[in-house]
């Protein structure tokens, strides 16, 4: 018998072996991969909170010179002035100053709170594009257009960089924030739990078959042992039940 036992657990393994156990497990598989949809979902929609990005672009009017008549450089170092000073901490500093004007000291915001700012210039454009992301859409908001205030405010001082001054104070155009509204950290997170589903749903179907010792189709025996099969017997409980149905269409 244990012979008999280890050639069937062999033949579980073939691709027909692996079709029949999945099949006759089809029930708790399906029911492992809704129950991860739906906690999937849940999670989503109660416990990952939706992401917030703003754009707005600010303009430059690159010179020859500046308003010193000394020469302001090629195109590209002026491009790279000015973005290096929108990146810079002394900026970012000033937006943080903005922010936190009409706040309680608990509620008042950091440096930190700013990492998540981008400064993007394509092709040596006029157009310097600034980008930030945050949970809040209202914060996210507030920050860029405290963003481009101190922007235009410091390039206007009397010690700002000469080509940062002559070419903001000339460009001196603004947007209004874009906001766009980012909902994939959800999808991302229903479909880890779906995947996880299915996997977890197959190897419990595996498991499950590992310490099941019966053998659950005529088929298994014809194809996998030199048995001959004259016929089959019925589960009890649903022959009885089928017997007693038959006695009472008589009575």
């Amino acid at each position: 018998m244990d012979e008999l036992e280890t050639s069937y657990k062999q033949s579980s393994l073939t691709f027909r072996g692996v079709l029949f156990i999945l099949k006759r497990h089809i029930r708790g598989i399906l029911i492992i991969i809704l129950a991860s949809v739906f906690a999937g979902g849940c999670s989503a929609l109660f416990f990952v909170k939706n992401n917030y990005t703003g754009q707005v672009y600010i303009s430059a009017e690159y010179t020859n010179n500046d308003e010193a008549g000394n020469n302001s450089g090629t195109l590209q170092m002026q491009v790279n002035t000015i973005s290096d000073f929108l990146k810079t901490n002394e900026l970012k500093k000033n937006v943080i100053d903005k922010l936190n004007a009409n706040k309680e000291e608990k509620q008042k915001y950091e440096l930190k709170d700013l990492e998540n700012v981008t400064v993007k210039n394509s092709g040596n454009s006029s157009i310097f594009t600034i980008s930030f992301s945050d949970s809040d859409s209202a914060f996210v908001i507030s920050t860029l257009n405290a963003y481009l205030d101190a922007a235009i405010e410091m390039s206007k001082k009397e010690n700002a960089n000469p080509i940062v001054k002559d070419s903001l104070v000339k460009g001196n155009e603004t947007s209004v924030p874009y906001l766009v509204k980012d909902s994939q950290n959800k999808i991302q997170i229903l479909i880890i739990f779906i995947i996880s589903g299915v996997v977890i749903g197959i190897i419990y179907a595996f498991i499950f078959n590992a310490f099941d010792q019966k053998i659950h189709s005529k088929e298994v025996l014809k194809n996998n042992y030199n048995i001959n099969i004259i016929g089959t017997i019925p589960e009890f409980c649903e022959y009885s039940t089928t017997l007693e149905n038959k006695q009472n269409d008589k009575e």
